[in-house]
């Protein structure tokens, strides 16, 4: 790939995924329509300049769910739901 290129695409990357610019200001930036900015953030994904990672770090907890779900409808009282709810991903309260 030539360096032009590449900087462009890496350029349009920072300012997309850094800078969080909108696609349409990258454009006018750049000269080139919205959906040709787009184009170009998909194939810095491609070619490896861009990797998207999604850190979810709440599961759901099933289990939970339905256990708070059963005991709001039998009338237990409602400070045990709350402790429950506090409990984090690595099971303490």
């Amino acid at each position: 790939m030539e360096d032009d290129r590449l900087e462009l695409l890496g350029q349009v990357a920072s300012w997309y995924y850094e800078d969080n610019l909108d696609q349409s200001v990258i454009a006018e930036r750049i000269g080139k329509s919205r959906s040709m900015a787009s184009r170009i953030l998909q194939e810095a994904r491609e070619v490896g300049l861009v990797e998207i990672k999604v850190t979810f770090p709440l599961k759901r907890d099933t289990e939970l769910e339905s256990f708070s779900l059963k005991h709001l409808t039998s009338g237990k009282p409602m400070f045990w739901l709350i402790l429950l709810i506090i409990k984090t991903s690595s099971g303490s309260v």
